[in-house]
């Protein structure tokens, strides 16, 4: 900010010179320039070599906070010297007209504003805004008029620096919102590749593949918890494939498939639990042939035969021996289970217990 006072302060001065005023403090300035004009002469002077020569003619300040380099800037402002980069050499049209383009090229750079980010699925992302900026005659016919032009330029860039200085506020703004929509979207890239060529830099595209990448997380925990049961049961499940497939969709559709593996998961469970419950009463047994009857193989036949010699109803002999050896046997409980007579059951138990195949009052 003190910069831009200084430059707006020698600028003001710079315009009264040039227009024949005496700038507050400043009226000595006509015999300084006509000083350092004669000690320079007709030669180029380096910028280095510049400032000592001022310095070295004028060891104190000349006007209040005027120093060195702000004399030079004068003398540039004022049409006395004109810069070549790092080199100044007199007032001459050649160099006067180079200057003033220099100058109008460098305010025309001011006209977009751009900055950008890297991203890597959507490569360089560039954001600009347009600025408003004047176009100035560079023509003129005398010092005193090209002086004038470099004034004019110089106040044309530094409205164009503020200007573009707050226009690259809103863009750095605005592309931090855009990198954060940019990582959410490399993340969702990263997890489901197949998803990366229908990514565009858009919230609303970002919400639509932020619930999907949801949908598959919860696709995946489903059948997570689904594999091992299939795979018990023998069940052939593509839901990867079938995911794969879904994915390279415009529209996954995955809310669907989803509900349904829901329900499908549902009705597994149900046939596993029976499978589980058909597993142990096998178990059960064939523990209860081998402890009562003292057999592992042929089980089925063994039983089919004691029922016939006992004259025991099969499905009686059936759910006393899968309940397993030492299980609690009630009579009223085994008659609603197998919907029969609770006089059959007790006759047929009694059976079972004379020949030592489960104890009195009963036990398996």
């Amino acid at each position: 900010r003190g910069k831009e006072r200084k430059e707006v302060a020698l600028l003001k001065a710079a315009e009264q010179i040039v227009r024949g005023e005496t700038p507050d403090g400043m009226a000595s300035y006509g015999k300084i320039e006509d000083a350092l004009l004669r000690r320079i002469g007709d030669a180029e002077v380096h910028e280095r070599e510049l400032k000592w020569i001022v310095e070295s003619m004028f060891p104190v300040n000349l006007w209040r906070d005027v120093k060195a380099e702000d004399l030079v800037a004068l003398m540039v402002y004022t049409g006395a010297l004109i810069p070549k980069g790092k080199i100044y050499v007199k007032f001459n049209e050649t160099d006067g007209k180079k200057y003033l383009d220099e100058l109008e090229k460098e305010l025309i750079k001011y006209s977009n504003i751009e900055i950008s980010i890297n991203s890597k699925i959507f490569g360089e992302i560039k954001i600009s805004r347009a600025i408003d900026v004047a176009t100035m005659p560079t023509q003129f016919k005398d010092r005193a008029e090209y002086a004038l032009r470099v004034i004019e330029l110089h106040r044309a860039l530094m409205d164009a620096r503020t200007r573009a200085d707050a226009a690259k506020r809103e863009l750095e703004e605005e592309l931090r919102a855009k990198r954060a929509l940019v990582a959410e979207l490399e993340k969702i890239a990263g997890q489901l590749p197949q998803r990366a060529r229908f990514l565009r830099l858009d919230e609303s595209v970002a919400a639509r593949e932020a619930e999907i990448a949801k949908l598959v997380g919860e696709i995946k925990e489903v059948w997570g918890s689904l594999r091992p049961l299939a795979k018990e049961l023998s069940k052939r499940l593509a839901v990867e494939e079938d995911l794969e497939a879904l994915l390279n969709l415009p529209e996954p559709w995955l809310g669907d498939y989803l509900a349904t593996l829901k329900v499908y998961s549902a009705e597994l469970r149900k046939e596993y639990e029976e499978h589980r419950r058909r597993l142990k009463l096998r178990e059960n047994l064939m523990a209860w042939a081998k402890s009562r009857l003292g057999i592992a193989d042929g089980v089925e036949e063994a039983l089919e035969k004691l029922a016939g010699d006992l004259g025991v109803p099969r499905g009686l002999l059936y759910a006393v021996a899968s309940r397993g050896p030492g299980a609690i046997l009630e009579p009223e409980q085994l008659a609603a289970e197998l919907s029969a007579d609770p006089a059959v059951v007790v006759k047929g138990l009694e059976a079972l217990a004379s020949r030592g195949l489960i104890t009195k009052k009963y036990v398996a």
